[in-house]
């Protein structure tokens, strides 16, 4: 959710034009995928830092706050990517292991 919350305040609400935002949430091969993208204004350069345990130190507690809750529950299991380009938008790339249990 905050994850969704941002693409919408900080990268649509700014643009002129269409939005666009997608969530994608695939299961396979015993992992969870999900896709956030939006086609916001992305993020302004040199904003985003190269590791995401910086963002702890910046403007994006949001996002960090996730990264930082999927670490502790799935440790190197979970995988974490943010890209982004100035005026064309932002997508983030969340994988980890699905522990869901069969429901009978």
């Amino acid at each position: 959710q905050p994850l969704v919350e941002n693409a919408i305040i900080h990268g649509l609400e700014p643009k002129v034009g269409e939005w666009k935002l997608s969530v994608r949430v695939v299961k396979l091969s015993g992992r969870i995928f999900i896709t956030i993208e939006d086609n916001g204004i992305g993020f302004p350069p040199g904003t985003l830092p190269d590791n995401l345990d910086e963002l702890a130190n910046s403007t994006h507690v949001g996002v960090y706050n996730v990264y930082r809750r999927l670490f502790l529950t799935y440790g190197k299991q979970m995988t974490f990517s943010l890209t982004s380009k100035v005026g064309e938008g932002t997508t983030v790339n969340i994988s980890f292991p699905d522990e869901t249990k069969e429901r009978k």
